[in-house]
């Protein structure tokens, strides 16, 4: 691995199969308790210069309130107190089937699906799709139960089954046999494979749970402990590997702000900050959700009106995404829905909040919003972009040679208007993207 390979090529050392038992704080300094995974020895000790802790809730309680053979005192919990509270935060398995099938299954989108209504909370994706991997053409589905608590069923295996009944009723043209392991249907058991997850909770950010959760660095209190996993406060909010990575970019600034501060302000390498995410603003979202708000409700109600127009071997919409079963319903909720994000959208546009004053617990202040100006700009470019491409392509009965270069000309002065009124909402370099350099992905937290 990459990483592994720096560290050891700086020096350092990695030691796997081991738990640490302790951390405490000897003159100021963090000391840790180790041994190997279910070895009986005497555990070992060393202290240290700084500490980066990235472990799950429940260990976080251990190290965090310590033993009874830390003294009062050298715990890390009596230098900050706050931290008793990460023993409220939560974490529960989440059960996950790895269905290899026989052929390629018609009409099943690419994109990550949560079944509305399901039981046990399930969400499958195509993975076939996704990966550059060879599948010999045939569907890969991973399915995960997010309320795995509610399986019924006395052990896995069964429990395995009925997730896969679950997915069944969504999906009927998926042959899953009689029983697990039926040779006579479309799985592919030698390649599938149910893990329960029990051993590797996921962390649940409950409503509530920001005041539990630690932050990355505490320099007042811990200096030289910081804390990293997708269970510390950040922008991103939400239990997800971008989480994690955020958190671990800030725990490294703290160790570099910690170290520079022992060698009389010197820094090590390049300053460590996190990269500012990049979003569209309230009223550019609100103003889209309008303009689409129409073509939603019609393909809703066109749903309603004519159930027998979809394909049986499509995935069956059992649910109710809009939250209304009967038709006659829609133009009444509709009303509803326009007239309040109206108002939301004209109350953003007025008080120009795209966003910079967090309404949220987490700090979304070092964000850069895209503005209304700037989205719809963004927005002309697409479409005189999309029209120049199918033009070129012959897909439209104009005459090409006559408008090929006029909308290649529009298409690229929309979208210089674009960046230059991004440009004007902050300090942002409007060039083109290298394309040499790989394309980044931007989280930002629902509100």
């Amino acid at each position: 691995a990459p990483i592994e390979a720096l560290i050891l090529k700086s020096g350092g050392t990695i030691e796997t199969s081991t738990e640490v038992e302790a951390v405490r704080l000897v003159d100021d300094r963090p000391q840790l308790h180790w041994r190997k995974a279910g070895s009986s020895a005497r555990s070992k000790s060393g202290t240290f210069d700084q500490v980066v802790i990235a472990v799950p809730a429940g260990p976080l309680t251990d190290l965090v309130l310590g033993n009874q053979n830390i003294a009062k005192g050298d715990r890390i919990i009596d230098r900050e107190q706050s931290l008793s509270q990460v023993r409220r935060l939560r974490s529960v398995p989440i059960p996950v089937i790895d269905i290899y099938l026989k052929r390629k299954l018609p009409g099943f989108p690419a994109e990550n699906i949560g079944l509305t209504n399901a039981k046990y909370g399930l969400s499958v994706v195509d993975i076939a799709q996704l990966w550059d991997a060879d599948f010999d053409g045939k569907t890969a589905l991973v399915i995960a139960a997010s309320d795995g608590e509610s399986l019924p069923g006395h052990d896995f295996d069964a429990q395995a089954w009925f997730m896969m009944q679950e997915l069944q009723r969504y999906y009927p043209d998926i042959d899953i046999g009689k029983e697990w392991g039926d040779p006579d249907c479309d799985v592919d058991w030698d390649k599938t494979y149910a893990r329960s997850n029990a051993d590797y909770g996921l962390f649940l950010n409950d409503v509530g749970s920001w005041d539990w959760m630690p932050a990355t660095a505490y320099p007042e209190t811990l200096p030289n402990i910081a804390f990293a996993g997708d269970l510390c406060r950040g922008n991103v909010d939400m239990a997800t590997i971008e989480g994690a990575v955020e958190s671990g970019v800030q725990a490294a600034a703290a160790v570099q702000r910690f170290n520079a501060a022992t060698n009389g302000g010197t820094k090590r390498g390049k300053t460590i900050e996190l990269v500012k995410h990049k979003t569209y603003g309230n009223t550019a979202l609100r103003a889209a959700k309008i303009a689409l708000m129409p073509f939603a409700y019609l393909a809703k109600g066109w749903t309603l009106l004519n159930p027998s127009a979809a394909n049986e071997k499509q995935i069956r919409d059992l649910g109710n995404v809009l939250q209304s079963e009967h038709a006659s319903l829609l133009p009444l909720q509709y009303a509803v829905d326009w007239w309040t994000t109206a108002y939301w959208f004209w109350n953003a546009a007025l008080s120009k909040d795209e966003g910079d004053t967090p309404d949220g617990a987490s700090n979304h202040t070092d964000d850069e919003f895209i503005g209304l100006g700037a989205a719809m700009l963004m927005v002309l470019g697409e479409f005189a972009s999309y029209a120049t491409e199918k033009c070129q392509k012959g897909s439209v009965s104009v005459d090409c040679e006559n408008t090929a270069k006029p909308g290649d000309a529009l298409a690229g002065l929309a979208r210089l208007a674009g960046q230059f009124a991004q440009g004007l909402m902050g300090d942002e370099d409007t060039s083109a993207p290298d394309p040499a350099k790989p394309y980044r992905r931007r989280w930002h937290p629902k509100r």
